[in-house]
């Protein structure tokens, strides 16, 4: 008995003795001379430990390797996202999505787009923690109001365990000037069109304001720019913003041409609403005609618009296959026409996992559905919608037969009709549906009534059509 070890813990020491607790229950004082510590090198064989049974028990085994299983099954899960799995938030699959989207990218300069509400601040901290955590040798610089600096610094503190760390700076935008040259690995900003719009100003403070966050962005090996402001109407800021990120593609010089793009981004977006998948064939082999006219260079589309074509003149064609081919080009051309390929943007009702707000009562029906990332209505709702205000403002300018006093009431509900249709356009599509189907029909709805309220019922119901409004809503 006495040539066996006896595995034990130290847990005390009383002057020359310590209190060592053995198997069992047992232990007791022993002198320094009769304990030994085993080596914390590596142990290249361990064949003679085990024949003296100088093994820890099965009891640390059982523990150890389950947590040890556990931890590789998360990073399994994660995919090596250890900045995903180790911070303290609720994970949503389109945040875990993006984060996934950025790290795997080995040039990671995105623009992240999500609607208000969505997490990209969550998204932004998770790979900022990532990045420290790979990048032992590089600083991060977050700059941002000074209205959300607290936030942001509760949440990298409460969230990521970022509190105190010297790789991590949070600054003010208006303290921009503040900054000396020091070399930062990620740069992040938020709030970003705030900034971009500074670079067409007529003041030059803002110009050169706006030149200092472009030597800090372009000096930065990844850039994160956060902003929910759509592209339309505000495509010299979103201009601006791209040469933050990629400057060789988006000089701040071909505004001109930019805006052509946006322009035809929108021609596209209006060409894949009616081709998609489960159209009739006439249909379709129009849109194919559109296509040629639109990208007549683009030799992948004329190769997949060639064979759905044959596949087509077939007298009993497989539309199985047709709509695998229209899927194929569809999403071609959505990422290869995109005005960015690096910006990622979340729509509300794209979300399954959030809610409307306040509307957590399962008696009533949700309008909560699923809906692709970059889906090319947006920018055709907007540009409806936009339509519809203008149309909504020009009736009110010509109205001559209201007195002041009417005009000043039409024009509080037509601007609190406008707000109900762009609020429910970006909260769920299905949602929005029966809101356009309510107001052109002027019908009840009650289904509705807890998701919009009575008064907005009573808007929809009731006040008098502007000249042009019914086609821009059949439209919509």
């Amino acid at each position: 008995e006495h040539d066996l070890w006896f595995i034990g813990r130290v847990e005390g020491r009383d002057r020359n003795q310590y209190d060592i607790a053995l198997p069992d229950n047992r232990g007791g004082y022993y002198d320094v001379k009769d304990i030994y510590v085993r080596c914390n090198k590596p142990i290249l064989d361990p064949t003679e430990v085990l024949v003296v049974k100088g093994q820890e028990t099965a009891f640390f085994y059982e523990r150890r390797s389950r947590f040890v299983r556990e931890i590789i099954k998360q990073r399994a899960i994660s995919r090596g996202m250890s900045g995903l799995i180790s911070s303290s938030i609720d994970l949503y699959p389109h945040q875990v999505e993006v984060v996934r989207r950025v790290l795997e990218d080995p040039l990671q300069r995105y623009l992240l787009a999500d609607e208000v509400g969505l997490g990209k601040t969550i998204e932004a901290g998770v790979i900022i923690k990532q990045f420290l955590l790979d990048h032992l040798d590089k600083k991060v610089l977050i700059i941002v109001p000074m209205q959300l600096e607290d936030q942001w610094r509760r949440e990298l503190h409460n969230k990521f365990g970022l509190k105190g760390s010297k790789r991590l700076s949070i600054t003010e935008t208006d303290q921009i000037n503040s900054i000396h040259d020091d070399e930062y690995g990620l740069v992040v900003i938020d709030e970003a069109q705030h900034i971009a719009g500074k670079a067409f100003s007529n003041y030059p403070a803002d110009r050169a304001e706006y030149s200092k966050y472009k030597e800090i962005c372009h000096r930065a090996e990844a850039l994160l720019l956060l902003s929910a402001t759509p592209v339309l109407n505000h495509e010299d800021a979103f201009l601006a913003m791209l040469h933050l990120l990629d400057p060789d593609n988006y000089a701040l010089s071909d505004i001109d041409s930019f805006h052509e793009k946006v322009v035809n981004r929108q021609d596209i977006g209006r060409m894949l609403l009616s081709f998609s998948e489960g159209s009739e064939p006439f249909i379709i082999k129009r849109n194919l005609k559109r296509i040629a006219d639109i990208f007549p260079d683009d030799m992948i589309l004329n190769q997949l618009k060639e064979e759905l074509e044959t596949e087509l003149d077939q007298e009993s064609a497989d539309m199985a296959k047709c709509n695998q081919k229209i899927r194929t080009m569809r999403l071609h051309i959505s990422d290869t026409y995109r005005l960015y390929r690096r910006m990622l943007r979340n729509r509300r009702d794209s979300i399954t996992d959030f809610i409307l707000p306040g509307r957590a009562d399962d008696e009533h029906q949700h309008f909560t559905t699923t809906e692709c990332d970059l889906d090319p209505t947006i920018d055709y709702i907007n540009d409806l919608l936009n339509d519809w205000r203008d149309k909504a403002q020009s009736e009110l300018r010509h109205r001559t037969d209201l007195d002041l006093e009417e005009c000043r009431t039409r024009q509080k509900e037509l601007a609190e009709l406008f707000v109900l249709l762009f609020e429910t356009s970006g909260s769920s599509i299905d949602l929005f549906r029966e809101v356009l189907l309510m107001r052109m029909e002027k019908r009840s709805a009650d289904s509705l009534r807890y998701d919009i309220g009575d008064y907005n019922m009573y808007l929809l119901n009731y006040e008098d059509f502007f000249e042009e409004e019914k086609e821009i809503e059949e439209g919509l």
